[in-house]
């Protein structure tokens, strides 16, 4: 999360406070693995001790060379103004099962004995092997609604297949109102 922060800022996503869009999309990076840690921007978080910790420059130069190649497929001409806790979520959620699927030894092994290939060519490989894994796992395509997460999730009543290991193990957690309450 933290080597992302910068990285994100340099595209053009505020930085101005924890509930900025550079933040929520760092914590979406770092979130995908399950933590979703409070960034002290002043301190721990901050540029300069990010660097030293993370590498130092030389390392913060390199990601900084590997987001902007990766910045250039997906035809983005500027950062967001903004990103809500809503969508935050949905891209950590996305971001989770993409992380999942492409982690099956089935579907890395072969892509790591693959032909080095340059940014675009890698993208476009990426694009379609998703479409076909998606598929192969019988995930399927659908328009979400422009509506509140709590009007769409209102009828939730028991956790996910995805979310009953997480709520077995947070049993016994002090948990006050919201959805995972009601589990």
């Amino acid at each position: 999360m933290r080597a992302g922060l910068y990285l994100l800022e340099e595209l053009g996503f505020a930085l101005e406070a924890n509930d900025s869009a550079a933040v929520r999309a760092a914590r979406s990076l770092g979130g995908h693995h399950g933590r979703f840690l409070q960034m002290d921007l002043e301190g721990a978080a901050s540029c300069p001790r990010g660097q030293a910790t993370l590498g130092g420059p030389a390392w913060q130069e390199l990601r900084r060379r590997c987001t902007r190649v990766l910045w250039h497929p997906f035809n983005i001409e500027s950062a967001p103004a903004g990103l809500s806790v809503e969508a935050a979520v949905l891209i950590t959620g996305l971001t989770m099962v993409a992380d999942r699927l492409a982690s099956r030894r089935r579907y890395w092994v072969p892509n790591a004995h693959a032909p080095s290939f340059g940014a675009n060519e890698h993208y476009g490989h990426a694009r379609r092997q998703a479409g076909e894994e998606a598929e192969r796992v019988g995930l399927a395509r659908f328009a979400l609604d422009r509506v509140a997460f709590t009007v769409a999730m209102r009828d939730l009543r028991l956790p996910t297949p995805f979310r009953r290991p997480c709520c077995r193990s947070c049993r016994g957690w002090p948990l006050s109102g919201g959805v995972a309450s009601r589990w």
